[in-house]
């Protein structure tokens, strides 16, 4: 499949590819830092001071997953991914 792409095309998918590769372990990482560190502090500290420490993790975490499941979605539609703009471009604007 990958022979019958252009260089560009090739360089291209591999972009998403990490886009996508790159996304899964930021959510991992926003995911284990709620259970880890949020989860067991919640009784230890005030949530003023939660909020200083981890300020926007729970709107943030929502937001990642929901993004990366839509590259996936997007991914699963074929083994090339044709369009990606649009789905960039909800998430920024």
């Amino acid at each position: 499949m990958s022979s019958a792409l252009s260089k560009e095309e090739r360089d291209r998918q591999e972009s998403i590819f990490e886009l996508m590769f790159t996304e899964a372990k930021f959510t991992e990482l926003l995911t284990e830092l709620t259970q880890f560190y949020v989860a067991p502090l919640a009784d230890l500290a005030t949530p003023t001071e939660l909020e200083a420490l981890f300020a926007n993790l729970a709107q943030l975490t929502p937001i990642h997953t929901s993004f990366l499941e839509d590259l996936r979605q997007r991914r699963n539609d074929g083994l090339v991914v044709n369009k990606l703009g649009d789905v960039l471009l909800h998430y920024v604007s």
